[in-house]
């Protein structure tokens, strides 16, 4: 929207949220509405399952660990959205990436998220990325900012939305990133 109102971007890329949005709230909408049909369900099988089966499944820490997971959103993708990248091993535009260890510009350490909000985040490799640098600011304008990778992790530059999802990924300089760029923002997609 940032990018929409600041004349960045074509508003075609607005329609992209609901795009990705849509399939995550649905899943939500059938999941609440199966568990609350069976709460309030009222029957004598269905309140037993609960108690002597549901119950003393959902105390084990694995499936704890598993719905907090799910409930946080932590592992939505958008792999298969309109700015995705399909199905595929690794990580994947559309992905969340991880809170990776970075450096910024002045050679501090920070976790990657703490760098995010209303920003786009290019993380290059340790060699850096200056041509990328470059054209992402070109595409983006000053919500631009570029942190250094501080530990082992994906190979490449990334292009993270402020969503901390995964924009683009490549390695082979600032040619692909200035095209994914330009599909993006102006037709609002990249197939």
């Amino acid at each position: 929207l940032a990018l929409v109102s600041a004349g960045r971007a074509n508003e075609a890329l607005v329609d992209t949220y609901a795009l990705e949005r849509r399939p995550i709230a649905n899943g939500v909408l059938k999941s609440t509405t199966a568990v609350t049909k069976s709460m309030l369900a009222g029957k004598p099988m269905t309140m037993w399952l609960l108690r002597r089966v549901a119950g003393p499944l959902f105390n084990r820490p694995a499936i704890q660990a598993k719905v907090i997971h799910a409930i946080s959103q932590l592992g939505v993708t958008y792999r298969r959205g309109p700015l995705g990248n399909g199905r595929g091993l690794g990580l994947r535009a559309g992905d969340r990436v991880p809170n990776l260890n970075c450096t910024d510009e002045q050679g501090t350490r920070r976790p990657l998220h703490d760098s995010l909000g209303a920003n786009w985040v290019l993380l290059v490799p340790a060699d850096g990325a200056p041509d990328c640098v470059a054209t992402a600011r070109e595409h983006l304008g000053d919500r631009v900012t570029v942190r250094t990778l501080a530990e082992p992790g994906p190979a490449g530059v990334l292009l993270i939305r402020p969503d901390a999802h995964l924009a683009w990924r490549g390695t082979n300089g600032p040619d692909k990133l200035d095209r994914w760029l330009t599909d993006a923002l102006q037709r609002g997609r990249t197939r």
